[in-house]
C-alpha cells in the first residue's frame, strides 16, 4: 500500500478497488491477506481505512471474471438490480448532480420530468446497437454540452453514448422548451409572462430559466427578484423545485435579494 498520503490522523481513509471482477484468479488471491488479515507485504493496514470494490458480473458480457469464493467470504457482497438504481440510486446522483456535481439544468429537469423506467439506467447485455443512458453517460453528456458542439457532433455523441431513442426523447423535450416563455422575457416581466400549465412545458421553463440564471457572470437584485417573482406563481410544487435549482446554478441567488430569505420562510421546509 506505502504511504496514503491525508490518511494518518483522518476518521476514516476508504481504498476503492475499481472493476474487481476483471482482475484474474491470481491477483484476486493476492487480495485475500490484505483484506482479512489487514496486512500487506509485511505491514499492517491502519485500522481507519477500510476497503470498497466494484465490478460487473460474468453475465454483463463486459469481460468480467467470476470472483473466487475464498475472496467473495470475505466480501460483502451488494447486487444493485434495476430496481434500485433507478430508484433510490437516481434520487442520490440527482442530489449529487444539482448540489455541486455541474450537471446541466436541461439533463436534471428531463430526469425529473421523465421518471419512467429506462431513461436514467437501461443496461441490457443484449442489446445490439450502441450507447446506452446511465449515471455515467448522463455526467459524460453533460460535459460535453458544456463545449456547446454542432447539433450533428451532438447527436453524433449521444447515439454512441446514451442510445438514439433516449437521445431522441431528450431533444423532444428541449423542443418543447424552445416553445415556452423565454428566460429574458421572464426577467423583464415577472408578473406578466405566462406561467405555463402543461408539466412538460413547465419543468422545461424552469430548466431553461436555471440555466439562463447559470450563464450569467454576476446575478443582481433585479434579476433574482424578477425570477422568485415568476416562481411564486406555479404551484408550490414547480415553485419549489425550481427555487432549489436555481439556488445551485449560481452562487449569486442567494446572496443578492431579500426575497431569497422571505422565500424560505414561507417554505419552510425547504431545504438548499
Amino acid at each position: 500500500l506505502g504511504d496514503i498520503p491525508g490518511a494518518e490522523g483522518s476518521e476514516y481513509t476508504c481504498i476503492f478497488i475499481d472493476e474487481m471482477s476483471n482482475a484474474s484468479p491470481d491477483t484476486q488471491t493476492s487480495l485475500l491477506t490484505t483484506i482479512e488479515s489487514r496486512q500487506h507485504n509485511g505491514r499492517k493496514v491502519p485500522d481507519n481505512v477500510w476497503f470498497v470494490a466494484a465490478g460487473n458480473r460474468p453475465e454483463d458480457g463486459t469481460g468480467s471474471n467470476k470472483l473466487i469464493k475464498s475472496l467473495e467470504s470475505r466480501l460483502t457482497v451488494i447486487d444493485y438490480d434495476d430496481d434500485y438504481i433507478n430508484g433510490p440510486l437516481k434520487r442520490s446522483w440527482l442530489e449529487w448532480a444539482s448540489d455541486g456535481g455541474n450537471i446541466h439544468p436541461m439533463i436534471l429537469t428531463f430526469l425529473e420530468y421523465k421518471d419512467e423506467r429506462g431513461f436514467f439506467y437501461d443496461f441490457d447485455p443484449k442489446r445490439t446497437t450502441f450507447g446506452w443512458p446511465s449515471p455515467r453517460t448522463w455526467t459524460k453528456f453533460s460535459r460535453w454540452l458544456d463545449l456547446a458542439p454542432s447539433k450533428e457532433a451532438e447527436l453524433a455523441w449521444a447515439k454512441s453514448n446514451l442510445g438514439e431513442d433516449v437521445y431522441r426523447e431528450y431533444q423532444c423535450f428541449i423542443d418543447v422548451g424552445m416553445s415556452c416563455p423565454r428566460p429574458a422575457d421572464i426577467l423583464d416581466n415577472p408578473t406578466g409572462t405566462e406561467v405555463p400549465i402543461k408539466a412538460d412545458c413547465a419543468y422545461a421553463t424552469l430548466a431553461n430559466l436555471a440555466a439562463y440564471l447559470k450563464d450569467r457572470d454576476f446575478l443582481s437584485t433585479h434579476v433574482v427578484d424578477s425570477a422568485i417573482t415568476y416562481l411564486r406563481r406555479f404551484d408550490d410544487s414547480f415553485s419549489v423545485f425550481g427555487f432549489r435549482m436555481m439556488a445551485k446554478s449560481h452562487k449569486d441567488f442567494s446572496d443578492t435579494s431579500s426575497e431569497y430569505a422571505k422565500f424560505l420562510v414561507d417554505h419552510q421546509y425547504l431545504s438548499i
